[in-house]
């Protein structure tokens, strides 16, 4: 039947014939369902890239304040160093006074019972009675 209208038709009735029978565009529907699920997908990242963001800026503060307690404990370690010094010091002086000590005493007693063994052979024995 169309073909007769067609070889019948001037080009005019044929063109508008043409127009009428071509199928309306194909939707994408693909691309219709996936931008949402990209503009999802987008937003997921924007909020975890934020929240990376922060996490990143409690590290750095964290960190902060570990190089601050350990730089307080490097300070406290070397102090205890120069007091440990300090404190060898003064024991190798008190542990050589004390054996300076020790020798006088020992000399005393040397002398002291020297003394006694003179003072015993001067001393005239008791009388016998």
């Amino acid at each position: 039947m169309m073909r007769t209208e067609i070889a019948s038709g001037s080009d005019e009735e044929l063109l508008e014939e043409e127009e009428d029978e071509v199928p309306a565009p194909r939707r994408p529907w693909l691309l219709l369902i996936l931008s949402p699920l990209l503009a999802l997908l987008a937003l997921w990242a924007g909020i975890q890239w934020r929240s990376g963001l922060e996490r990143e800026d409690r590290l750095r503060a964290e960190l902060k304040l570990v190089y601050v307690e350990a730089e307080t404990l490097r300070l406290q370690g070397a102090q205890a160093q120069q007091k440990v010094t300090i404190l060898e010091r003064q024991v190798r002086k008190l542990a050589g006074e004390m054996e300076g000590l020790e020798k006088q005493i020992a000399q005393r007693n040397a002398q002291q019972n020297v003394s006694k063994g003179r003072r015993a052979a001067t001393k005239p024995a008791p009388p016998a009675r």
